[in-house]
């Protein structure tokens, strides 16, 4: 097991005791940019998308944000972890 912990998708660890990370890519015409979320709420952003930051966007809103302007976000990786202890 590496030192992050990482849990296997196959895990039956309680979802309490599990923490989701993913980093995201937002796409327009204009820009790219990347936004980090843990438990589906956004952490760090790009400079030009960081009022998602400033304002703990849900990846639900962040989505139907980028829908909205189409603009195309895709998962580049999600990991679950266990909390730390």
């Amino acid at each position: 097991m590496s030192a992050e912990r990482a849990v296997d998708a196959e895990s039956t660890i309680d979802d309490e005791r599990v923490v989701t990370e993913i980093l995201a890519r937002i796409e327009s015409d204009k820009f790219c940019a990347g936004i980090f979320l843990v438990d589906d709420a956004v952490t760090e952003a790009a400079p030009i998308v960081r009022y998602m930051q400033e304002q703990r966007w849900s990846r639900d809103r962040v989505r139907e944000y980028c829908k909205e302007r189409s603009w195309k976000i895709a998962i580049v990786w999600e990991i679950k972890r266990r909390k730390p202890d």
